[in-house]
């Protein structure tokens, strides 16, 4: 596997949510140039799309994203040459951007957070494993800090066991918690691509629902060091590895 990690550097002035839509992200007035939203994508993707770029790239980021190993494929025989050892791309530096207007509300001290976004699809919730049947049922609500809406399609997992439950569209849950667990204290997990992941303790005389506010993962905006990564590939390296991929 490949390593690289990418940085970014000094302040850019433009806010993401002023920027114009386009297809691949959105456009900088002040730069004049696209920037990708690579907020929602894999470690793969990522590098994938960086080193197919002709020129610097400035992207979205989560603040997971950055100033950590990513992984790539081992280059093959055929596009070997496309690697090298250092990459840096020009600096426009990032900006934190924060879809919460109220940011500075204080987390329930209740919450445990990390940085790891879990995919989820949306649909209702129905439990990840065949449960037994128990009769201790945790139910409860998630919500998006900005919108107080329910966030469907939100993962609900028991910590360390892999009995779970996706919220409905509404951002409602019903969860079953295993016979082996009747009694003990448990940690829940709530997470969802582009939030905050979230854990609670649950005591085993609980049976009020849960109510739980996601706050949107931090992200950084601007252009990005890549080190370690891939050799920018000319107009003639591109359009050669199209046509091998094609056949």
């Amino acid at each position: 596997m490949k390593r690289i990690q990418l940085t970014v550097d000094t302040p850019c002035q433009q806010r993401w949510q002023d920027m114009a839509p386009i297809e691949t992200g959105r456009f900088c007035d002040s730069c004049q140039k696209t920037v990708v939203d690579f907020s929602g994508m894999t470690d793969q993707q990522i590098v994938s799309n960086i080193s197919q770029s002709a020129s610097s790239t400035c992207g979205r980021f989560r603040v997971s994203q950055l100033d950590r190993t990513l992984q790539a494929p081992t280059p093959t025989a055929h596009s070997s040459g496309r690697f090298f050892s250092l990459l840096t791309a020009g600096l426009l530096g990032y900006q934190t951007v924060q879809a919460d207007a109220h940011s500075t509300l204080a987390r329930p001290s209740t919450l445990q957070t990390e940085q790891r976004p879990i995919a989820t699809t949306d649909q209702p919730s129905t439990e990840v494993t065949t449960a037994t049947d128990s009769s201790r049922v945790i139910t409860g609500r998630i919500v998006d800090n900005v919108t107080k809406a329910g966030l469907g399609g939100a993962t609900v997992i028991i910590k360390g066991t892999s009995r779970g439950a996706n919220t409905d569209s509404t951002g409602h849950f019903q969860l079953r918690v295993p016979t082996d667990y009747l009694d003990k204290q448990i940690t829940v997990v709530m997470a969802m691509i582009g939030f905050i992941t979230t854990e609670v303790q649950i005591p085993p005389d609980r049976s009020e629902p849960l109510s739980i506010v996601l706050y949107e993962d931090q992200k950084l905006l601007g252009e990005v060091v890549v080190v370690g990564g891939y050799k920018k590939q000319t107009f003639f390296q591109r359009l050669r590895n199209r046509r091998r991929n094609s056949h």
